[in-house]
């Protein structure tokens, strides 16, 4: 499968995707509906996700779009379920497009870190949260 999900740990709940060329936008809401479902099946009420990108050179078309309406949908489940997203091994291009993202969402930038490698994104994430969710 393109898109690989694991768990780095269970408690704090950590989800790991690894990205593999080629992936698509299907693929790639499919994965995100799986996680949709295990934070609703567990009653999660804080999750950390790692991307990792490093196994994926080239990238299915719209990305602008399709991250843009993840963020959009991103400030509002927010709301009810705190949640760090590491970026691992960010190409130039998703860095650029989530760095514009963040302008445009300010609210979602204490959500977002950038790591070199997953090792990285674990010592972060062992590092407490910035935000605290908004009230509902």
């Amino acid at each position: 499968m393109p898109i690989q999900l694991d768990w780095k740990q269970l408690d704090p709940p950590i989800l790991h995707y690894t990205m593999i060329s080629p992936w698509t936008w299907e693929e790639f809401f499919e994965a995100v509906a799986e996680t949709r479902q295990i934070i609703d099946q567990h009653g999660f009420t804080t999750m950390d996700m790692i991307i990792e990108w490093g196994r994926t050179p080239r990238f299915p078309p719209s990305m602008l779009s399709h991250l843009s309406n993840l963020f959009q949908r991103g400030q509002t489940r927010s709301r009810h379920l705190h949640m760090r997203v590491v970026t691992v091994a960010t190409p130039s291009l998703v860095r650029t497009i989530v760095d514009t993202l963040i302008k445009i969402h300010p609210k979602m930038a204490q959500r977002i870190i950038f790591a070199a490698t997953v090792e990285e994104a674990m010592t972060l994430l062992e590092q407490p949260p910035v935000m605290e969710p908004e009230a509902v």
